[in-house]
């Protein structure tokens, strides 16, 4: 059974909340543009051997998304 590796992940353009499954593939396997069902944005479908799955947790806020807080520790 292949490993898999589970993060969190916020879209780039409109802040949506997903989980991301990262899952090795095979060589030969196709990988075809992933949408980001809040905003339409362009998504990445693999990251290096990895073909990654998405699962919308949360949609985009209404307006513009607010500024990212830093952590101080």
């Amino acid at each position: 059974m292949q490993k898999s590796q589970v993060s969190r992940f916020n879209c780039p353009n409109c802040d949506a909340s997903y989980m991301v499954v990262q899952v090795q593939a095979a060589p030969s396997t196709f990988y075809r543009q992933i949408m980001c069902r809040s905003c339409d944005g362009p998504l990445e479908a693999q990251k290096g051997r990895f073909i990654l799955k998405y699962f919308l947790l949360e949609e985009r806020r209404k307006g513009p998304a607010e500024p990212r807080r830093k952590y101080l520790g």
